[in-house]
C-alpha cells in the first residue's frame, strides 16, 4: 500500500474463506486491514525482510476500460455529483500482482523471543520452514487533482496446510511488544472477523485513528513530519471485494465525504 506513505510490514492475514482442493497449500482471503504500531526491529529479518515478486510493469492507461482490462476488476469512483473534489477525469496507472513471501526459522523466533525476555513464547519446531506468503491482485491507482484513490482485490495468503496461523500471529505480536491480552485479542478475531494485519514501526511519525464510513470502519492514518507538522492523510478500508486506499492532502471529513461516495456492487 505505498500511497500510505508508510514503512509498513504486512506480518500475516487470517483466514476468512479456505480453498483446499489439493492441500498443497491453505489460501485465505482477508475481510478487512487492522493497522498496529509494532518494534518490527525485534523480528528476527528472515520474517521482516521479504521476497518481493511483482507480476506486471507499472504503467498509464487511457481509460477505466484499460485499466479494467489490465487487472481484471472495474475500477470503482468516487461519484463527482456527491463530492466535488471527485469531479472530472482521473488518471489511471496500473501495476502488477505483488508476492511477499517470508519463511519461518524457528531457531531464529526463539531467540527473538529470548531478547525480548518472553520466557513463555514458544514456537514448535513443526513450523520451521513453513513459507508464508501474501499475495495482492493487479493494482489500480486513479489520480485526481487533490487525492488519489488506489484499490486491489482482497488480499490472500498461502501458507502450508492446517499451520496455526492464529497462534503464530500472537507470538509475533508479543514479540513485537504488545500486552499479552492485546495480542490474544488479535488472535481471538481471526476466528470471527479476520483480518490483515500492517505493522507500523514506533519510529514512524504517524497518528492512526478509526472512523464510520457509509460500508463500515475505515483507518485514517496521518502522516507527519519530525516536527509534528501533517504531511499527507490516508484512509484505508475494505469491502468485501476489495480493498481501498485513498490519500490526499484534504481534511479527514473531506476523506470521509470521498469514500462514501464510491459506489458499492
Amino acid at each position: 500500500m505505498a500511497a500510505a506513505s508508510l514503512v509498513c510490514v504486512i506480518v500475516l492475514i487470517t483466514p476468512a474463506t479456505r480453498a483446499t482442493a489439493q492441500r498443497l497449500w491453505d489460501v485465505f482471503f482477508a475481510e478487512r486491514v487492522e493497522f498496529v504500531t509494532l518494534d518490527v526491529d525485534k523480528l528476527p529479518r528472515s520474517l521482516t525482510e521479504q521476497n518481493i515478486r511483482i507480476n506486471g510493469a507499472n504503467t498509464e492507461v487511457a481509460s477505466i476500460e484499460e485499466a479494467a482490462s489490465y487487472v481484471g476488476f472495474t475500477p470503482r469512483l468516487p461519484d463527482g455529483a456527491l463530492v466535488p473534489q471527485a469531479d472530472g477525469n482521473p488518471r489511471f496507472q496500473v501495476a502488477g500482482a505483488i508476492s511477499l513471501e517470508s519463511r519461518v526459522k524457528v531457531d531464529e523466533l526463539e531467540l527473538a523471543a529470548r531478547h525480548a525476555r518472553l520466557f513463555d513464547v514458544h514456537f514448535p519446531r513443526e513450523w520451521d520452514g513453513a513459507q508464508i506468503a501474501v499475495h495482492s491482485s493487479a493494482i489500480v491507482t486513479a489520480d485526481y487533482m487533490t487525492f488519489q484513490l488506489l484499490q486491489v482485490m482482497p488480499l490472500a495468503i498461502t501458507t502450508p496446510p492446517d499451520f496455526d496461523l492464529a497462534a503464530f500471529t500472537e507470538r509475533i505480536l508479543r514479540i513485537g511488544g504488545l500486552a499479552p491480552a492485546e495480542a490474544r485479542a488479535f488472535s481471538a478475531q481471526m476466528t470471527t472477523a479476520p483480518f490483515a494485519l500492517c505493522a507500523i514501526s514506533p519510529e514512524e511519525k504517524v497518528t492512526m485513528r478509526k472512523v464510520q464510513l457509509r460500508v463500515g470502519e475505515g483507518t485514517l492514518i496521518h502522516d507527519m513530519d519530525e516536527e509534528g507538522k501533517l504531511q499527507r492523510t490516508t484512509l484505508v478500508w475494505n469491502t468485501p471485494d476489495r480493498l481501498y486506499a485513498l490519500s490526499s492532502y484534504l481534511s479527514d471529513d473531506e476523506l470521509i465525504a470521498i469514500a462514501n461516495a464510491v459506489p458499492q456492487p
